[in-house]
């Protein structure tokens, strides 16, 4: 006995699905396979579009911070590189330990001026850094 068919999951402008063959292990015909990856590239720029105007916005203690979160989800993708692992397992430690020195010293979690500058000359004081 023959396994059925998959039929493409592609929707069509009338609201009907597409009633093409998929690609073999794929949701969608060879029609709309392209349609779909150009859709999902168009979303993936969107939201990387919408993290760097957001990521733009902070001052440099948050730009610092929000690093050591995306540096921490990737740790892990790093361990098979130990140049990188080392080094990224120092970076994480220094921004972990200004984030103590940070929240000890009781700086505001923003800059009350938005000044990146003003941001700069804390972390110069904080590190005794010329």
């Amino acid at each position: 006995m023959h396994k059925p068919l998959d039929l493409c999951t592609f929707i069509l402008p009338n609201g009907n699905r597409c009633r093409q063959v998929t690609l073999r292990d794929k949701l969608f015909c060879r029609h709309h396979i392209r349609l779909h990856k150009i859709r999902r590239r168009s979303t993936h720029q969107m939201t990387t579009d919408r993290l760097r105007a957001e990521v733009a916005k902070l001052d440099l203690i948050q730009l610092l911070f929000h690093l050591g979160v995306r540096l921490q989800r990737i740790q892990s993708a790093v361990e098979g590189y130990p140049e990188a692992s080392a080094i990224l397992s120092i970076v994480l430690e220094r921004l972990n330990k200004m984030e103590q020195i940070h929240q000890e010293m009781g700086y505001p979690d923003e800059d009350k001026t938005g000044s990146a500058s003003a941001s700069a000359s804390n972390l110069r004081r904080i590190y005794d850094v010329q």
